[in-house]
């Protein structure tokens, strides 16, 4: 159901409806990579790794529940 749908179907009613929204810091994944850069043994030279760390924004759930938005005007 959407905000829209939800007004004139429920006209009085002053709580908006809960809906769940994909967590656009990390695209629904529920992490972030972060660039490092690490040293192998017996190599001399930097080479560049990732770490992935639980998305700050969403608690690594990828999603989250907030108050449903009003549709676009078409």
């Amino acid at each position: 159901m959407t905000y829209d749908q939800w007004k004139t179907t429920e006209p009085f009613d002053t709580e908006p409806p809960l809906q769940i929204f994909t967590c656009e810091a990390c695209d629904g994944r529920g992490y972030t990579a972060h660039r490092i850069t690490v040293y192998e043994a017996g190599c001399g030279f930097p080479h560049d790794d990732t770490d992935e760390r639980p998305c700050e924004h969403c608690g690594g759930f990828g999603e989250f529940v907030d108050d449903a938005e009003p549709d676009a005007p078409a």
